[in-house]
């Protein structure tokens, strides 16, 4: 009878889950126990490569028996990330990979010389020519999900498997197609940071996107070379990715990034009219390069792989790109090496071999989440309804504004004829000043159907939001609406924010929030306690209050400073009483999750801001208890039904004038007994000795929660 284990490993639906869940470090010391769990785990070790340079780190690509290993189990890879070092280099091992394969397998000797040119497409650059080693490596046909980050560049370029097309951004291009046309299988790929410098470069990632029949999610964020786009190029640029989508795609992300020559010429080495610069022809292409070989192969392949790599005359023949003799002057290299990329970036700028495969016509039928960011420059309203005709199932559209000759109303109306299904509109306006394309999002929300948008996101809209304009174009879905977030916005008034809590009555996530140095978007207090909100189902609340600043009589002490008896002035109980609904309101929100209350004091007179810095406010008695002994009020026991609460973030430090007096032991345990889900508190802005109780408080939490913080450090 076999043994508990034995049948464990006999479940492979079972051992799929449990291997899943383990490091790749707990698999490695699986694998070196027993053949057994060798065989078993080999596949999850390479489920998911991360090839991502780190500078002073380990990184797989500098180890020859790493990238051994991963040539002989490339096949077990499913999710593969790589930076742009990564990838040079990769293309390299791939490459040398397919030539290798095709002399294998070859009818005869004399037809392998020409194999790799029937095998490979035409727009392959050359390989490099360097110092370092490369090491054949098997394309991993199972991949389904890739990742190309081109982030951090000025770090890889101290990699020590760099390569001369690590200068040139134009063969990243066409590396970064390649490899990904060696991954059929793909379902989710994801892109950032690829520099476009022509339309030829951008029509070649749409054809081979076009190939990806399994793609499902798509998410490109491009980098546009300045000194090229014009507005019609800035437009195929977006268009052409949307064009060559495969029919079943269901989520497309396209960021487009203007990227202008000063940044271009930081980056790529490469000059305007598309020649390698000769300098670093001459420094960076003159090695004679060293090809290992894997040991972990079969011997007959091996003894191939040796004959191929050290025959001088294979390596002329199949089109190394450089002269086997290592002992071959150096000063014989340089013009051929140089002719062979001139020869290459000459090809590519030839209009003529653009690919001719027409663009597909069809409805994306299957596309559901879409996103155009700085999308379309100088576009015509009749490619706008090209567009949006092959995104009529969108439900989630993300969009930023359009240039001024496109009248934001007929935007609004092309997407609601088209996309009648739109459930999460979301909006980003980062450079705008509240000009023409700041009405976009409200006209779009004006022209939809009543009741029918359930998440709106706005990202740095500028455009003064009246109360007018809230009722026509947010209110209007006051009960299918359950997310309503406001980031970064400006000029919000105080009465269109009211009438959003007043009215939607499905809210679960309200946010408004801003930066320092921006115009702050508040609710004033007597606008927060004019209404009873409309929904207590608030999971996630960010808000900022603002409280007129109270003048006291001349000589006059704070209410807390107050001794032996606190006796409230008759403007200070008319404030505390509007403070008290504003507090009952908040109480009854006993589903919150996430609370930023911010509190600012405005002048009595015109309601301005004095001091926009919300740290250095409080609520007046908000987070302390009442003492009956000197009648100070407190309001803290109020929010006893917070059971739910996980972070809290706002005007709540410990150490302005008010709390210093207010918040002490009794409040700090009370905390401590009623929250206890609590994670985040925004009570210190640094390590603080004079409050002791509150770092006990800290201290004692991160007895449960190591990751417990009330912010120090921060």
């Amino acid at each position: 009878m076999s043994s508990p284990q034995e049948r464990l490993f006999r479940l492979p639906e079972l051992l799929h889950q449990v291997l899943l869940h383990l490091s790749n470090n707990d698999i490695s010391n699986l694998m070196v126990t027993n053949k057994v769990m060798q065989d078993l785990c080999t596949p999850y070790l390479y489920y998911t490569l991360n090839l991502t340079f780190i500078y002073g780190g380990f990184n797989i690509l500098d180890s020859t028996l790493a990238k051994q290993a991963i040539s002989k189990n490339a096949h077990h890879v499913q999710k593969l990330t790589v930076s742009q070092v990564d990838l040079c280099y990769l293309f390299n091992c791939l490459k040398v990979a397919a030539y290798r394969d095709a002399q294998l397998h070859s009818p005869s000797s004399e037809g392998s010389v020409d194999a790799p040119y029937f095998l490979l497409p035409s727009y392959l650059p050359p390989l490099d020519v360097c110092l370092i080693e490369v090491v054949p490596i098997s394309p991993m046909i199972n991949l389904t999900d890739l990742t190309l980050s081109f982030r951090h560049v000025c770090e890889q370029a101290y990699s020590p498997y760099r390569v001369p097309s690590f200068s040139n951004s134009r063969m990243t291009v066409a590396q970064a197609c390649w490899v990904i046309s060696l991954s059929p299988h793909l379902v989710n790929l994801t892109i950032h940071n690829l520099v476009i410098n022509e339309h030829r470069e951008i029509r070649l990632l749409g054809e081979t996107i076009y190939e990806l029949s399994r793609l499902r999610s798509l998410d490109l964020k491009l980098r546009v070379r300045g000194s090229w786009h014009s507005a019609g190029s800035w437009y195929k640029a977006g268009s052409t990715i949307v064009f060559n989508c495969p029919r079943l795609i269901q989520k497309l992300w396209i960021d487009l990034e203007d990227y202008g020559i000063a940044h271009m010429d930081e980056d790529d080495d490469s000059d305007d009219d598309g020649t390698i610069d000769d300098e670093l022809v001459i420094h960076e292409h003159h090695h004679t390069p060293y090809y290992a070989h894997s040991v972990d192969m079969e011997d007959d392949l091996e003894q191939d792989d040796d004959e191929d790599m050290d025959s001088d005359d294979s390596d002329e023949e199949i089109g190394f790109g450089y002269n086997g003799d290592a002992e071959e002057d150096e000063e014989d290299l340089q013009p051929e090496e140089s002719w062979s990329l001139r020869l290459w970036e000459s090809q590519q700028r030839n209009e003529d071999e653009l690919m001719s495969r027409p663009d597909r016509c069809e409805p994306l039928m299957e596309l559901i989440d879409v996103k155009l960011w700085n999308f379309v420059k100088g576009v015509t309203e009749d490619e706008v309804v090209w567009i949006f005709e092959h995104c009529c199932k969108v439900e989630r559209l993300a969009l930023s504004p359009f240039e001024q000759d496109i009248d934001p109303m007929t935007v609004a109306n092309i997407i609601k004829t088209f996309c009648t299904r739109i459930r999460r509109l979301t909006f980003s306006d980062p450079e705008f000043g509240g000009d023409w394309g700041a009405l976009l999002p409200f006209e779009v929300l004006s022209a939809m159907p009543d009741q029918q948008l359930r998440e709106i996101d706005y990202q740095g809209v500028k455009y003064k939001m009246t109360k007018d304009m809230a009722l026509r174009s947010i209110v209007r879905h006051s009960v299918t609406l359950t997310t309503i977030v406001f980031k970064d916005c400006q000029q919000i008034a105080s009465d269109a924010i009211r009438e959003m809590l007043a009215e939607c009555s499905s809210l679960y996530d309200f946010q408004v929030t801003w930066h320092e140095d921006g115009v702050v978007s508040f609710l004033h207090l007597a606008d927060a306690i004019a209404m009873p909100w409309a929904s207590n189902m608030f999971t996630r609340l960010s808000l900022t209050i603002g409280i007129p600043r109270l003048r006291r009589e001349r000589g006059q002490r704070e209410y807390y400073r107050r001794t032996p008896r606190c006796d409230l002035s008759l403007p200070e109980k008319r404030q505390f009483s509007q403070l008290e609904c504003l507090y009952h309101q908040l109480a009854s929100l006993q589903y919150l999750v996430h609370l930023d209350l911010r509190a600012l004091t405005t002048h009595a007179v015109d309601g301005s801001i004095e001091d926009p810095f919300y740290f250095n406010h409080t609520f007046p008695a908000m987070m302390s208890l009442a003492d009956p002994k000197s009648n100070r009020p407190g309001f803290l026991e109020l929010f006893s039904g917070w059971n739910k609460l996980e972070v809290l973030r706002g005007s709540f430090s410990v150490n302005t004038d008010e709390t210093l007096e207010t918040m002490g032991c009794w409040e700090s345990t009370w905390m401590c007994s009623h929250w206890p889900k609590w994670k985040e508190g925004e009570f210190f802005q640094g390590y603080d000795e004079t409050r002791e109780v509150f770092l006990w408080l800290e201290a004692y939490r991160q007895k449960e929660n190591p990751s417990f913080s009330l912010g120090l450090g921060w």
